[in-house]
């Protein structure tokens, strides 16, 4: 084995940075509601979640490639370094939190010592010992992101190399690199994001709720146009603008048309339905409990041409629209 190019490779590896970038995403309210009381992210290409509260926004932080040493910032930072006492600590304040799995490898990229730990978004420490004299990594690796930094220990240790998590109360933020809109950083929650993944922002003021979706390219502001969508079962459904129309984001499950009175539901009994010339309407699997929410209601011809179906102010779509 040429043991110069292993180390050079392994190097490489540890100090690459991808060209991910990073977005704030904030939020406003228009229409029915001036405010946001909350707002669910989900990445329908990574399929993940975020919940966000009110006045929060996401950083959508580039996940391709590895987070070189220079580009830390609070992320790690190891000391003392170079290591003369048998121990160092490594204080870790992660963009993500997760499950995670810390590494410790030598210079030839040998496994010395390994430890799994759930991460948060706050500032936690953990300490080193057990290695011997020369070069050291310390890898971070989770689900969407992974992180690295370098150490040099100068003492002799005759006990087994180890990663122990020890607190993190003696953690002092470097304000310097912290930038100027995270005066309040709890306001700001990180997502992991690659350019091109097509996000669903869901925003929800009281009994409103509305739909957006976009693949950001740069920071912006999603503007939620809050409508009235409340049929006469009083459920209250979510909107979603396409170009100039708005459009509900889920189907109809009202048992009522809108003036209030009740639309006939023949059961599941197919001979009715064939005979029933009036408006009607049915459950999928005729189970309520398990579909209602996911699929809405069934509803006849008649039901559907009848002009009050729809909640009030709404209407059934034509093929113009």
């Amino acid at each position: 084995m040429n043991l110069k190019s292993t180390f050079f490779g392994f190097f490489l590896l540890i100090t690459s940075l991808g060209n991910a970038q990073n977005y704030i995403i904030d939020f406003s309210a228009t229409g029915a509601a001036s405010s946001i009381s909350s707002v669910t992210v989900e990445n329908l290409t990574k399929n993940t979640t975020l919940n966000l509260s009110r006045n929060q926004s996401v950083r959508l932080i580039g996940t391709s490639g590895i987070i070189s040493e220079d580009n830390l910032q609070t992320i790690i930072r190891i000391y003392p370094n170079p290591a003369t006492k048998g121990y160092t600590i490594a204080h870790i304040y992660p963009f993500f939190s997760g499950n995670s799995v810390l590494t410790v490898y030598d210079a030839t990229g040998k496994t010395e010592a390994q430890t799994s730990s759930y991460l948060g978004t706050y500032p936690q420490e953990f300490r080193i010992s057990g290695l011997k004299n020369g070069i050291h990594f310390l890898v971070i690796s989770g689900k969407y992101f992974r992180y690295s930094s370098r150490f040099i220990v100068v003492s002799n240790t005759s006990s087994a190399a180890k990663i122990e998590r020890t607190g993190s109360e003696n953690f002092v933020e470097d304000t310097e690199s912290t930038e100027n809109y995270e005066s309040d950083p709890s306001s700001i929650i990180n997502m992991a994001y690659t350019d091109g993944d097509r996000l669903k922002f869901t925003g929800r003021s009281g009994k409103f709720a509305t739909v957006v979706t976009d693949i950001p390219d740069k920071s912006k502001t999603i503007d939620f146009r809050f409508v009235e969508c409340t049929d006469a079962d009083s459920n209250n459904y979510p909107v979603v603008v396409i170009g100039s129309q708005v459009w509900m984001a889920e189907n109809l499950r009202t048992t009522r048309y809108s003036d209030g009175k009740y639309i006939s539901s023949p059961g599941t009994d197919n001979n009715l339905w064939n005979n029933y010339f009036t408006g009607a309407y049915s459950w999928y699997k005729n189970s309520p409990e398990s579909f209602k929410n996911t699929y809405g209601a069934l509803y006849n011809w008649y039901a559907v041409n009848s002009g009050n179906l729809c909640p009030r102010g709404w209407r059934i779509p034509d093929d113009k629209d």
